[in-house]
Formats: C-alpha cells, structure tokens, sequence
C-alpha cells in the first residue's frame, strides 16, 4: 500500500498524485512489468494507493537494493534489464513517459529462474 500524509496545505496536492497515479496505472491497463492497482483510498487521509504487493516475505525487493548487495549474476542481470525495457516499451506504446526511471522505482519479484523486474512510482508519468 502506497500511502500519502501530508501537512493540510497539501492535502489536496496530495489527493490529486494518487489520483493521477491511478488513473494513469488504469489507463495502461494489464502488463506484467506494472504493479496491479487494487484499489485507491481518497475519502480521508492518509490518501492511498492499494497495490499488489512485489517482494519477498514483508520486504519488497527494491533493484538499486540488489544491485549493491551483488545478489544478480550476470545471466538474470541481462533478464532483468530486458524486462525492464519491455515494461517501457508497452508504457511507451500506450502514449506515456515514466520520466523517473531509475533503479529505486524497480521492485523485483521473485521468480524461479530469478526476478521479475516491476517498475513503480508512476506519478510523475505524462501522456
């Protein structure tokens, strides 16, 4: 669950970036490298993205994360960055920018032959 607490001067800005973050992860629909929007929080603070949770156990499993603890060989390594790029591929074939790609908006699932890349923090997407 992403969620948003901020100061009442900007309550409403705050409102809007989910809004906004839901509408857009909505509007790309279904792909396996993007979160799965379960549902939004708005009626009152904290306002809240419910998403499909990627990690494992309670952690999620941030790439910037494994890349500095060395836990991908070079074999998922170049899987992991092809999925990534097929994930940006699909975002871009739906008309929008990420603008914010870097390695701490990648969550990586776990997967049998090694992770599954799912890029996030799709507010400051554009169309």
């Amino acid at each position: 669950m992403k969620r948003r607490n901020d100061t009442s001067k900007e309550s409403k800005r705050c409102k809007l970036e989910v809004l906004h973050e839901a509408d857009i992860l909505h509007s790309l629909g279904d792909h396996a490298g993007l979160p799965f929007l379960l549902g939004i929080c708005t009626e009152q603070e904290p306002y809240c993205l419910v998403l499909q949770f990627h990690g494992c156990g309670e952690e999620s499993l941030a790439l910037h994360k494994r890349i500095k603890q060395k836990l991908l060989n070079k074999t998922s390594t170049v899987g992991t960055f092809q999925d990534i790029c097929s994930a940006l591929e699909y975002i871009h074939s739906k008309g929008f920018l990420h603008n914010d790609l870097k390695s701490n908006n990648v969550l990586l699932e776990p997967k049998k032959n090694g992770f599954r890349p799912m890029i996030i923090i799709l507010e400051k997407t554009d169309q």
